[in-house]
């Protein structure tokens, strides 16, 4: 093909510490000889679905149920293992209960985050917490009372009405810094007295600045498309392909190479591929390399293993 496409990959890409952190704690325990079986994932240990079919292909059970602790009321022996997301204290404690072996891959940027939470509720705060309502970070945060108040969205905050002179707000870690300093201005004009215990994490925070400082390079343009990869179930992903919409409507959000219709993108000048946090360095490499070649269709040719490397 003639007049092919500047393909950038930006610096930043594939999985964050805290992800490569998860996915090799998992690794190691599938060495162990002596573990016990089945073991039960509670939940998807990143939200990457390959990443998850892997570690099924290794015989782990991953569990769908709709909370943590739904998840342990079927489980009787075995190991547990908490995924990058986090638990609660009573999914802790009931995984106890059950004298049940568990390792815990929390992210520590989410472990950090908990234990704030935590702190400024024994201080007597309540708590405004920016999340998605069906993250797994959300439901750990509202687990510890009524003090801790979910919000999504702007409209959300205007139609909290909260009396109380210990007031702070905190947030999921993979949340927009964007959305959430529109949500805190709006609340801090609303409740003057709010502190804020902003807890983004940097992974999340540096990519999604660099984003947004290419797209302001790019606005409205034509000739420049912005490929985000990732799952469409991760959260960080998904407020990637957010902000550039807000300058550039030429955003293509796909799992893998398999989702790319080849000769379309391939009309743009350039083309920039940016990646969420649970993404693998494979998937993103493969669609580089198709890109950068003359090929006009191409299926991915990927195998299990190479999703969690």
């Amino acid at each position: 093909m003639n007049n092919k496409p500047n393909i950038i990959k930006l610096p930043i890409q594939s999985f964050c510490f805290g992800v490569r952190n998860a996915i090799k704690k998992v690794n190691i325990l599938l060495e162990q000889e002596n573990i016990d079986k089945p073991i039960y994932m509670l939940g998807d240990i990143v939200h990457n679905k390959y990443v998850s079919e892997y570690f099924k292909s290794k015989d782990i059970i991953v569990c769908k149920e709709s909370t943590r602790l739904e998840m342990l009321n079927n489980i009787k022996n075995g190991t547990v293992i908490i995924t990058a997301h986090g638990v609660s204290d009573q999914v802790k404690e009931k995984i106890n209960n059950l004298n049940l072996p568990y390792i815990d891959t929390t992210c520590p940027f989410v472990s950090n985050s908990i234990k704030l939470i935590k702190k400024y509720l024994s201080l007597g705060y309540t708590i405004i917490y920016i999340g998605s309502k069906n993250h797994p970070e959300s439901e750990t945060a509202t687990s510890y009372g009524n003090n801790v108040i979910l919000i999504s969205s702007l409209d959300d905050a205007k139609n909290i009405d909260i009396h109380s002179d210990k007031l702070i707000i905190t947030n999921q870690t993979t949340m927009s810094q964007y959305d959430i300093a529109d949500i805190i201005e709006y609340l801090k004009n609303k409740y003057p007295h709010l502190e804020t215990m902003e807890k983004v994490c940097s992974a999340s925070m540096e990519r999604q600045k660099m984003v947004k400082d290419i797209v302001l390079n790019h606005i409205n343009d034509n000739n420049t498309a912005f490929l985000v990869i990732g799952d469409k179930s991760s959260h960080n992903t998904k407020k990637l392909a957010d902000i550039i919409k807000d300058y550039n409507n030429n955003v293509f959000l796909t799992e893998t190479i398999n989702d790319v219709e080849i000769t379309n993108i391939k009309k743009y000048k350039t083309i920039y591929l940016v990646s969420g946090t649970s993404t693998p360095k494979c998937i993103i490499d493969e669609i580089c390399d198709v890109l950068n070649s003359d090929i006009d269709s191409y299926e991915s040719q990927l195998k299990l293993n190479e999703y969690v490397k």
